[in-house]
């Protein structure tokens, strides 16, 4: 382990909800020589821990698992990417150029271990009449039998569409109700009993959720503004399995610190909780969140880092920072 990277693992911070204590394992870089232009996206595949990015210089897709170096996936994209764990299999999503969306599956091998190799990319029509605004991610949440897509129109709008099993979709976008309109990436996470969360920036820096009752396709029918945060970027949210509470993540507008809530089962935030990244590394990016097995993971495009000394080190794009939450 690097000296920097060393110097990361050692900062930690402690959050507390209402529910159980939560600890942090500390900032790390997964490998030094990594760099992206937009949030990583990460996710738990068969207890591996899988990063994807959009690579810092070329607009391709690197993929790295268990901190190892990042290997190039390809393409072209202009925004960051989206990754979870579907019908056994690990999904990662992408906005194309031509206002698509766009999606590669890696599977198992014979031994049942990861394949670590994507197939080829299979697309998915943009909504009708709008396409798909080429430089906002879209999201991406699994509820079993679904995968559900959420993306944002070029007219600003939030869609939804699903995936199934047999890689069929379900044929048409549907608009999230509620009039919501923004100009960054959504964010989405599922619940054990049945609901889809979404979270977006709205147009006055302002967040906003709303669910939808999975098994209906009946939506809240309004966004749901929450109580504190102003941002700039693209919120993050997801279930954190470990204490049953959905956690939502975004950089603060006031000093670029990464802050924190955990809610609870009534869709009230409990506390809100500032998470300083090691020695004043701010983001130009929104935050990654992943429920990990036994916590959630936080991801970071990193900016200038300050080391030990004093001396300001600029290192944009390069500092790729991630801290585990654990109920």
């Amino acid at each position: 382990m690097s000296v920097l990277a060393m110097m990361i693992a050692s900062i930690a911070a402690v959050f507390v909800s209402s529910g159980a204590a939560q600890a942090s394992s500390g900032w790390y870089t997964p490998d030094a020589n990594a760099t992206t232009q937009d949030t990583p996206a990460e996710a738990d595949f068969d207890g591996h821990h899988v990063v994807v990015n959009r690579g810092g210089s070329d607009n391709a897709l690197w993929f790295d698992h268990d901190n190892g170096p990042f290997t190039r996936i390809g393409g072209t994209t202009f925004t960051a990417p989206a990754i979870t764990e579907f019908n056994n299999q690990l999904y990662l999503f992408q906005t194309g150029q031509d206002g698509n969306v766009w999606y590669q599956v890696m599977g198992h091998n014979a031994a049942g271990q990861p394949t670590w190799t994507w197939s080829s990319a299979r697309e998915i029509p943009g909504p009708s009449g709008t396409g798909v605004r080429t430089t906002l991610r879209p999201a991406i949440a699994s509820s079993g039998n679904q995968l559900h897509i959420i993306v944002v129109g070029n007219n600003e709008r939030i869609y939804h569409a699903a995936l199934y099993p047999n890689n069929s979709w379900s044929g048409s976008w549907t608009e999230i109700p509620g009039g919501a309109r923004t100009e960054s990436g959504p964010s989405a996470t599922t619940t054990p009993d049945g609901w889809l969360v979404v979270a977006h920036r709205g147009t006055n820096n302002l967040m906003y959720q709303q669910r939808g009752f999975i098994s209906s396709g009946v939506w809240d029918g309004s966004w749901t503004q929450l109580p504190h945060g102003h941002t700039s970027h693209a919120p993050a949210i997801a279930y954190n399995g470990a204490d049953g509470r959905i956690v939502e993540a975004w950089v603060e507008d006031d000093d670029g610190d990464t802050v924190m809530t955990s809610e609870s089962s009534t869709w009230t935030v409990d506390q809100t909780n500032a998470i300083h990244a090691a020695n004043n590394v701010t983001s130009p990016s929104g935050p990654s969140l992943s429920y990990e097995g036994d916590g959630v993971a936080l991801g970071l495009r990193g900016n200038n880092f300050t080391d030990v000394q004093g001396d300001l080190h600029m290192v944009q794009n390069h500092i790729y920072l991630n801290l585990n939450y654990y109920g």
